[in-house]
């Protein structure tokens, strides 16, 4: 179909450029050659990563007050952890900006660390841990310079 003031290449009142023919199998072939040899084999389903759930579903969950606080402080941490990732980035922030942040961050690790000993989650308890883990290896990292 052809539509006429209108290329290829979106410019109206140009014509199109000719171009060569492209000569070789035509791409019906390749479609039919793939359909047959899709039907003898059937695909796998490829295994994702966990199914992630959101802080405020977790929280509806349980029944332990402690918990739940440690679930919202987690994410209000998750999140500051990211900013900070965000800002180490940028070679336009002195390093000197950094501090406070990772002062912040070290007094959040140290509330969620409090909060871990109240819970009775495991899978909670790792993620504070692995979270505390990497808060404690950024101040190392910054204050060691």
């Amino acid at each position: 179909m052809k539509i006429d003031g209108i290329n290829p290449t979106g410019k109206p009142g140009q014509e199109p450029k000719k171009t060569d023919k492209v000569s070789g199998d035509a791409f019906d072939s390749f479609l039919k050659s793939a359909m047959n040899t899709g039907q003898s084999a059937q695909a796998k389903p490829a295994a994702g990563p966990a199914p992630v759930m959101h802080p405020q579903l977790v929280m509806g969950q349980t029944q332990n007050p402690f918990q739940a606080e440690a679930v919202r402080q987690l994410d209000s941490t998750l999140s500051d952890l990211e900013l900070y990732q965000n800002t180490l980035a940028n070679a336009d922030v002195p390093s000197q900006r950094l501090a406070p942040m990772a002062d912040m961050l070290m007094q959040k690790k140290d509330s969620l660390v409090a909060l871990m000993a109240k819970t009775d989650d495991p899978k909670l308890k790792e993620i504070i841990s692995q979270t505390a883990a990497v808060i404690l290896n950024e101040n190392s990292r910054l204050y060691a310079n």
